[in-house]
């Protein structure tokens, strides 16, 4: 479950009980279609979405589907009150995990690089601050550093949680119908 916005406007770093609660704190495992119904609240934010959906598909289609996003920044913030504008982007970093034929791995990020690696193109077609980490034993300094960079304010530091979503989601198809209908209010 996602927690309601603190009283700053950011998802608490933990629930209720506590930061020693494991199971109620930040990433904070949900559905895609949950996490579509919590954040498509306005026309911005519902056309970041589809952008973040496109994205996600393109992974689908190369091939990708083992691993999970964490999603952070000013679009899991109620930025619409504490910084009087929509949010510019989607903060994600998509954990992977790798093909177990290294060579055919390292082919297939070469042969997609831009939608692996290279974050300026990924918020251009996608509008997704988008980064890529792979899932394996040497990943620990990779998964601090954006533990980091996702779960702090960047004007403030003030601590906040941050929203952990499956790539193989099965509620992608009900997100999609969802969103299409709050895009078709605006």
């Amino acid at each position: 479950m996602i927690p309601a916005f603190s009283n700053v406007g950011i998802l608490p770093p933990y629930g209720m009980y506590g930061a020693a609660d494991i199971e109620g704190r930040s990433p904070y495992p949900t559905e895609l279609l949950v996490f579509v119904e919590r954040f498509a609240t306005t026309e911005a934010r519902t056309q970041l979405l589809q952008g973040f959906l496109e994205y996600r598909r393109r992974l689908r289609d190369i091939g990708l589907t083992e691993g999970i996003q964490w999603v952070g920044g000013s679009f899991v913030e109620d930025c619409e009150l504490i910084r009087s504008r929509a949010p510019d982007d989607i903060d994600v970093v998509t954990f992977l995990r790798p093909l177990d034929d290294e060579q055919a791995w390292d082919a297939l990020v070469a042969e997609n690089d831009q939608l692996l690696m290279d974050a300026a193109h990924t918020k251009e077609h996608f509008r997704c601050d988008a980064y890529t980490s792979e899932l394996n034993d040497e990943m620990l300094e990779e998964v601090a550093y954006y533990l980091t960079m996702f779960s702090h304010q960047r004007d403030t530091e003030v601590w906040k949680g941050i929203v952990q979503l499956e790539l193989d989601d099965h509620t992608e198809g009900q997100a999609i119908a969802l969103l299409a209908e709050r895009a078709a209010q605006w």
